[in-house]
């Protein structure tokens, strides 16, 4: 439970925002399917990197909310090199995956805070943002999460201006299989989908329903 024992104070506030409420979990994965109104419909919405304007926020496909980001390291930086505190104060929360990430914003931004990591339960590897902001929420015990754009890096693409301009082209298939163990990362979110604990899009249930070793295959 993320609000029991020595829960921060930024803990504490957050479980209390998440608690009970129905939370759509939005990734990045390129969608055509018009599920912006259901996405908009639901009591919170979870985004990832957002950098202010209007990135992530097609009404059509990805739903124009935004309450809830979550940022690893390199989105961090370019956090605090943006204008910050225009996108925090279109946030409610900002929520970092480690104390470096944390660390690149002034102590004194409210609304900010730092997730609790599992890593020392995993063998030398890390889950990457979809699963992290899962895990970190369903701590807090919402009514429920259901996911969408997200098919567990079975896509390589990006929704257009998710990355800076400029920024090189990515192999996220090849960073993933480096850094993430995707036998780990893809049994662990089909457990917690197979107990109830998250539900999702037309994709991700497909992606869910495959098996790990067909999975496996298609990675």
């Amino acid at each position: 439970d993320g609000m029991a024992g020595l829960a921060s104070s930024g803990d504490q506030a957050f479980g209390r925002f998440i608690r009970d409420q129905r939370i759509a979990l939005v990734g990045p994965v390129p969608n055509e399917k018009a599920q912006g109104a259901e996405i908009d419909d639901h009591d919170v919405v979870v985004k990832f990197g957002y950098r202010g304007g209007d990135k992530g926020r097609d009404p059509d496909t990805q739903g124009a909310r935004m309450d809830v980001s979550y940022y690893n390291n390199t989105q961090a930086q370019q956090l605090a090199q943006a204008d910050y505190g225009t996108v925090l104060s279109a946030l409610r929360w900002a929520v970092f995956h480690n104390r470096k990430g944390h660390a690149q914003l002034p102590k004194e931004c409210s609304g900010t805070r730092q997730l609790v990591s599992f890593m020392w339960l995993l063998a030398d590897t890390h889950f990457n943002a979809g699963p992290n902001a899962i895990i970190d929420m369903l701590r807090f015990r919402p009514a429920g999460v259901r996911v969408f754009n997200t098919d567990l890096m079975l896509s390589s693409g990006r929704f257009a201006g998710y990355n800076p301009t400029g920024t090189p082209p990515v192999d996220y298939i090849r960073s993933f299989i480096k850094t993430h163990d995707p036998v780990l990362q893809y049994a662990v979110t089909r457990r917690l989908w197979t107990l109830g604990y998250l539900s999702g899009d037309e994709r991700f249930s497909e992606v869910m329903e495959m098996g790990l070793r067909r999975y496996l295959e298609e990675l």
